[in-house]
Formats: C-alpha cells, structure tokens, sequence
C-alpha cells in the first residue's frame, strides 16, 4: 500500500487546495498595471505563479527598473484579501482528498506554501480546510528561501514526529516541484496552472489533472 512507501503527505496551497490563482491573478494584474506593466491575466499567472509576495515585488521590480515602495505593497495585500475572502471557493475535491490522506497517514499531513501564513490560514479557514492541518501549516516566509528551495518542505517533513524520510507531495507549479524533489519527496503534479510538460520538466514523478486522480492514487496498491 502507499502507507507503506510513503511517510506523510506534503500539500502546496494555492491551485492545489484551493482556487486562489483566478482571484489574485486578476487582482495582481489590475495593481501591476496602475505602476505602469499591462499584462493579460494569463500573462500575469505565467509571468508569478508559486511566487512568495516577495518574489512578486522583486519581479515587479526588476521589470519596472525602480522600487514600487511599502505603500503598494500593503495595499495589494488588502486587494488580494478582500477578493479572496469574497470569492474563494476549494479546488474541487480538496476536502475529500485532505480526509483521504488523513486517514491514510495516520494525520501525518502538512501543507507548506510559498505564500504568507496569514494568506495561507485566510484561504484555509474560507474554505473549510484549515482543521486538518492546524499545527502543520509552513510558509516560505518563515522557512527561508522560497521554492524551489526545499526549505518549506524541509520544514514540514522534519515537523513530523518522527521526521518524514520521504513524503508524498502534491504540486501545481515547477517551483514547487523542484522544491519537494529536493527536499526527497515522490512529487505529484497537478496539472491546472501549468501544463503537463512543464511539471514533467521540472521532474514531477506522475502528473493528474484532478485531484480525484490524486485520491485514486492514494487507493492503489503501488505508485505508478
């Protein structure tokens, strides 16, 4: 069985476990126009998935040549929450899929997100997630560097009693799929944000396009 292979599983947050990236793309894309880059909301989901806010503000940096300061920051942040707290709906399946994983790693589950905690715990709670990873939510912000650095993963497996050896992850984004193939995990990529060649790419051990896929694989007997 997968309990058997597998030691915990791993989940990234945005496009995994909830829908955020419609949401905060156009919200993205609406704030990084009034600084001056038009983009279309497609362009804006290419050009910063799996992004920290950090790593959001660097890039809008690097394009523009110049700082965009704290104000606009903060502001995008309140934009981004409100639509959030609006709009969020659970990616479909996800509360299945957290139960069915639960179940099968004794609650040997995490997610670690290269969001901030308190968006990662706002998405969570909208969308009724939030109890099954209480004390297991990790933030990039707080581990170190972003993905593709395994250090969010690093966390999470070592946040195990005992540590996770090799975890089960479940990605949308190339980023995070370097992330948990670094930090030795056996990654699933789920292919909605990103196609199926770029996780490939990025070295994705299997790739789904629902997360349906993902529960049937946690009920068969070996990985595929």
């Amino acid at each position: 069985m997968w309990r058997d292979q597998f030691d915990a599983m791993v989940f990234d947050c945005d496009g995994v476990l909830v829908d955020s990236e419609p949401i905060v793309n156009q919200v993205l894309r609406d704030d990084v126009a009034a600084l001056g880059w038009e983009m279309t909301v497609s362009e804006c989901v290419q050009t910063f998935v799996g992004a920290s806010l950090e790593g959001v503000r660097e890039r809008i940096e690097q394009h523009l040549g110049r700082p965009v300061g704290d104000v606009w920051v903060v502001e995008f942040v309140q934009h981004r929450d409100d639509a959030l707290r609006a709009g969020l709906r659970p990616v479909p399946g996800a509360a299945g899929l957290v139960a069915a994983a639960e179940e099968a790693f004794e609650g040997r589950i995490a997610c670690a997100s290269n969001s901030d905690r308190a968006k990662i715990e706002l998405q969570l709670d909208k969308t009724g997630l939030l109890a099954p990873f209480q004390g297991r939510i990790f933030s990039a912000a707080e581990t170190g560097p972003e993905k593709p650095s395994p250090a969010v993963y690093l966390a999470a497996a070592s946040s195990f009693e005992p540590p996770s050896s090799r975890p089960l992850v479940l990605e949308d984004s190339p980023s995070g799929v370097r992330a948990g193939k670094a930090a030795g995990g056996w990654v699933i990529g789920l292919a909605a944000t990103v196609s199926a060649d770029g996780l490939k790419e990025a070295g994705a051990d299997v790739v789904v396009t629902s997360l349906s896929e993902v529960a049937g694989l946690l009920e068969a007997e070996s990985p595929r």
